[in-house]
Protein backbone atom coordinates (compact mmCIF):
# COMPACT_ATOMS: atom_id res chain seq x y z
CA UNK A 1 0.00 0.00 0.00
CA UNK A 2 1.01 3.40 -0.76
CA UNK A 3 2.37 5.34 2.47
CA UNK A 4 3.24 9.12 1.57
CA UNK A 5 0.53 11.28 1.72
CA UNK A 6 1.24 13.92 -0.94
CA UNK A 7 1.11 11.30 -3.34
CA UNK A 8 -1.96 10.07 -2.33
CA UNK A 9 -2.96 13.35 -2.27
CA UNK A 10 -2.10 13.83 -5.67
CA UNK A 11 -3.33 10.60 -7.25
CA UNK A 12 -6.81 11.77 -5.25
CA UNK A 13 -6.44 15.26 -7.54
CA UNK A 14 -5.82 13.12 -10.92
CA UNK A 15 -9.32 10.93 -10.50
CA UNK A 16 -11.33 14.17 -9.69
CA UNK A 17 -9.63 16.06 -12.68
CA UNK A 18 -10.79 12.79 -14.76
CA UNK A 19 -13.96 12.75 -13.73
CA UNK A 20 -14.84 16.54 -14.02
CA UNK A 21 -13.49 16.34 -17.91
CA UNK A 22 -15.45 13.07 -18.48
CA UNK A 23 -18.66 15.29 -17.20
CA UNK A 24 -17.95 17.96 -18.82
CA UNK A 25 -16.93 17.61 -22.18
CA UNK A 26 -18.63 15.99 -24.83
CA UNK A 27 -16.62 12.62 -25.17
CA UNK A 28 -17.05 9.40 -27.22
CA UNK A 29 -18.45 6.41 -25.56
CA UNK A 30 -15.62 4.63 -25.59
CA UNK A 31 -13.35 7.56 -24.36
CA UNK A 32 -16.11 8.46 -21.81
CA UNK A 33 -16.23 4.67 -20.19
CA UNK A 34 -12.85 4.47 -20.08
CA UNK A 35 -12.18 8.08 -18.52
CA UNK A 36 -15.04 7.35 -16.01
CA UNK A 37 -13.56 3.73 -15.29
CA UNK A 38 -10.15 4.88 -14.61
CA UNK A 39 -11.50 7.99 -12.34
CA UNK A 40 -13.25 5.61 -10.30
CA UNK A 41 -10.14 3.38 -9.58
CA UNK A 42 -8.27 6.43 -8.62
CA UNK A 43 -10.44 7.52 -6.65
CA UNK A 44 -11.30 4.57 -4.46
CA UNK A 45 -8.05 3.89 -4.38
CA UNK A 46 -6.62 6.65 -3.05
CA UNK A 47 -9.37 7.17 -0.69
CA UNK A 48 -9.09 3.56 0.92
CA UNK A 49 -5.28 4.31 0.77
CA UNK A 50 -5.46 7.87 3.13
CA UNK A 51 -7.64 6.24 5.40
CA UNK A 52 -5.53 3.32 6.23
CA UNK A 53 -2.39 6.00 5.78
CA UNK A 54 -4.14 7.83 8.50
CA UNK A 55 -5.09 5.02 11.01
CA UNK A 56 -1.56 3.53 10.96
CA UNK A 57 -0.31 6.91 11.84
CA UNK A 58 -2.49 7.33 14.56
CA UNK A 59 -1.60 4.01 15.83
CA UNK A 60 2.15 4.47 15.59
CA UNK A 61 1.52 7.80 17.70
CA UNK A 62 -0.24 6.31 20.32
CA UNK A 63 2.34 3.18 20.48
CA UNK A 64 4.84 5.99 20.55
CA UNK A 65 3.70 7.35 23.79
CA UNK A 66 2.89 4.25 25.33
CA UNK A 67 6.81 3.01 25.21
CA UNK A 68 7.79 6.50 26.89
Amino acid sequence: MIRNLPLLLAIFLVGLSLRSIATTASLSPFLYGTTVLISTLLLLLSVFAIILNLGVQRIEKIRSRMDL
